[in-house]
């Protein structure tokens, strides 16, 4: 992903089942990581999206976490 939109982003097929959010991750280097936000979950949402406003001219590297309900 870079400042002017995607670029070679693969969608990952998630399963929102009695999960509560989902934390989003940024790195340029793929080893130190930054929390850019959360997204609440909906039990029937399909599409989630997130705008990273400090995204780097250079490669940018994101990670997902899934948080459950119950922790």
């Amino acid at each position: 992903m870079n400042v002017s939109g995607a670029l070679g982003c693969t969608t990952l097929a998630l399963s929102a089942t009695d999960v509560d959010r989902f934390l989003i991750q940024h790195s340029i280097d793929g080893h130190d990581w930054t929390l850019v936000g959360e997204v609440k979950a909906g039990a029937f949402q399909s599409t989630y999206s997130m705008d990273d406003p400090k995204a780097q001219t250079r490669d940018n590297y994101y990670r997902l976490q899934q948080v459950d309900r119950d922790g």
